[in-house]
């Protein structure tokens, strides 16, 4: 592959990730708008999975025909203390999930699986979308600094570099 080449798909790939970093920074706010109520009753007691790969609470209401998790990050802010001490099988809770579905909606719906961005039960709430929102926007600086590093990167290798090296 010739210099100018991997300059070209280079660079590609990074136009490509500044539009997806733009677009995830300045869309990644959940509004209460963009969101519906559920209401059921637990059919099983929280599920709670820690892995290497992905940590979830899990949540099966009434008939058990859908199952509602957390994301990451819904995950890290929960109070995972109290719903495991609190909430039990025949328990009431009210969940917050999206309207529309989103790619991880649809990839998780080929496994009937649906997102929650806030839970409440007995008035008590062990996940708010405000601080689900707070850790979120914290976590778009992270793409931005990843996004600037390649880019110095594509700088670096690809302009200032000596040619003969690339070959």
């Amino acid at each position: 592959m010739t210099t100018k080449t991997k300059k070209i798909l280079f660079g590609t790939a990074l136009v490509i990730g500044l539009i997806w970093t733009i677009n995830y920074f300045f869309n990644s706010h959940l509004k209460n708008s963009d969101l519906k109520e559920i209401t059921g009753t637990l059919s099983t007691p929280p599920l709670f999975s820690s892995t290497s790969k992905d940590n979830y609470v899990e949540l099966i209401l009434n008939n058990g025909t859908s199952r509602y998790h957390t994301s990451g990050i819904g995950y890290k802010e929960m109070d995972r203390e109290a719903v495991k001490k609190d909430l039990k099988t025949g328990d009431r809770i009210t969940l917050l999930v999206s309207k529309e579905r989103g790619i991880n909606e649809v990839l998780d719906g080929l496994v009937d699986v649906i997102d929650f961005y806030d839970l409440k039960s007995n008035g008590i709430t062990y996940l708010e979308l405000e601080k689900y929102n707070e850790q979120r926007k914290g976590n778009r600086v992270f793409f931005f600094v990843l996004w600037s590093f390649f880019f110095g990167l594509y700088i670096y290798s690809f302009w200032f570099t000596n040619e003969s090296h690339h070959k």
